[in-house]
């Protein structure tokens, strides 16, 4: 992260706090939870033509749903994930992590592209990823949260992650 260059996609004010007490030079943009609105999402487009903005949501289903979205209209920004496993705390969030897991968090960024079919759905499933186990273990070697088969399979498309690949990882 560059210092006065950086700009973080947060859900809440929570949020924007926790990242401020890590990195106080760190400018953020809230999406507000769900309300996330077509100015904010312009908001996003412009400041990632001028600056390296990273998509930092809490990791959940609302975070998830929200990326989503921010990844169909800004594809070409990067993406922060944090393991919901290391927050010890009810509430599964952003402001609620540890500051460690969060510089982690930080220092794997993920890039996705338009999905370019680098993968068939055929190949995907002779990768015998059906237990939930073995899609954690390659989530976890990405460093990005537990997918279901079919958001794996995209994900896997949106890295540009071919089989073979994808094979040498689960060798590993």
């Amino acid at each position: 992260m560059k210092k006065n260059n950086t700009v973080i996609i947060v859900e809440g004010k929570t949020d924007t706090i926790k990242i401020k007490s890590i990195f106080p030079w760190i400018e953020t943009i809230e999406t507000n939870g769900f309300d996330l609105t077509n100015e904010i999402i312009n908001l996003i487009k412009i400041v990632s033509k001028y600056k390296e903005v990273i998509c930092f949501l809490d990791p959940d289903g609302p975070g998830n749903i929200i990326r989503g979205k921010i990844i169909k209209e800004v594809p070409n920004i990067k993406h922060a994930f944090i393991d919901k496993g290391l927050i010890k705390s009810k509430k599964i969030g952003i402001a609620e992590a540890d500051d460690k897991d969060i510089i982690n968090s930080l220092k794997n960024l993920i890039t996705f592209s338009e999905p370019k079919n680098s993968i068939s759905w055929d190949k995907y499933i002779d990768l015998n990823l059906n237990s939930k186990l073995k899609r954690k273990q390659i989530c976890d070697k990405l460093k990005i949260p537990l997918f279901n088969h079919k958001q794996l399979f995209n994900i896997f498309n949106m890295l540009s992650l071919d089989y073979e690949n994808i094979k040498k990882m689960i060798g590993d």
